[in-house]
């Protein structure tokens, strides 16, 4: 399980699960990006079989979003 930020693990386990779920119905989440509404960013977590991410993209993501 990847995952990173300032969430509680006990979250963090619950958002992995709802990612590898919805991937096995062919959800095709790669990762969950929580972050305030100012885009500070809160926690990520990636799903199990996702390819490596740019950092720059999900930076961007997070400040936008």
């Amino acid at each position: 399980m990847a995952s990173t930020g300032l969430l509680p693990a006990s979250l963090q386990s619950t958002l992995q699960q709802i990612v590898e779920r919805s991937n096995k119905c062919n959800g095709g989440i790669r990762a969950i990006l929580l972050s305030t509404a100012e885009g500070v960013p809160l926690g990520r977590v990636y799903a199990s079989t996702a390819t490596s991410l740019n950092e720059d993209a999900i930076s961007s993501i997070e400040s936008t979003w």
